[in-house]
């Protein structure tokens, strides 16, 4: 049976602003640690009941710059995702899962940040930073122009993309338990005693 959003399970991550005052371009996205993902097999259920199956396993670090400055971004392990958000219609052209995956993780996370930040309103602004940070991401992983070009057009139709935004669902993220996540906490160095020379 799926977990419901009642559990002690889910909690609501502290984060730091992921949002600039002001920007005009994004560019030279790098990842700065790998994407580690869980699948749950009951699967999990969002307050809105929407159920999805993958979990952020551990935290995850992209770089890029804003306007000349470097920045880091990193989502907190145990936020749900659906993966690349494609509806069935158009997955022929854009898969769920491939070489854009990665930036399209950080651009769901920052679809919901807004709302683990105290008093914070959907800006306009955010949404638009979202998506230069997902299309420097696809053009730092070398996605093919076609699906790079789907992806983008898809996020500038502001009655789905800029709606979706702004759709305030009080995003949870869940507590992987050990057995799955097995490598979320700092690994214990091992050591042995060596055996004086003879």
């Amino acid at each position: 049976m799926a977990k419901d959003s009642n559990s002690e399970d889910f909690f609501r991550p502290q984060i730091d602003n992921p949002y600039p005052e002001q920007f005009d371009h994004v560019t030279g996205f790098r990842y700065l640690s790998p994407l580690v993902l869980a699948r749950m097999p009951e699967g999990l259920h969002d307050r809105k009941n929407r159920k999805t199956r993958y979990v952020v396993a551990q935290d995850y670090t992209v770089g890029f710059v804003v306007d000349g400055v470097e920045h880091e971004l990193t989502v907190p392990r145990g936020m749900l995702t659906d993966l690349t958000s494609v509806p069935r219609l158009g997955r022929a052209a854009v898969g769920r899962v491939g070489p854009h995956l990665e930036a399209c993780i950080i651009h769901d996370y920052l679809f919901v940040a807004w709302q683990l930040l105290d008093g914070r309103e959907a800006l306009r602004e955010d949404w638009r930073f979202a998506n230069e940070v997902l299309f420097a991401g696809l053009l730092g992983a070398k996605v093919h122009w076609f699906e790079r070009s789907a992806i983008w057009l898809a996020m500038q139709f502001p009655f789905i993309s800029w709606g979706v935004f702004r759709e305030r669902d009080d995003p949870l993220f869940y507590h992987l338990p050990a057995a799955v996540c097995g490598t979320c906490e700092e690994p214990v160095e091992e050591r042995r005693e060596v055996p004086p020379a003879a």
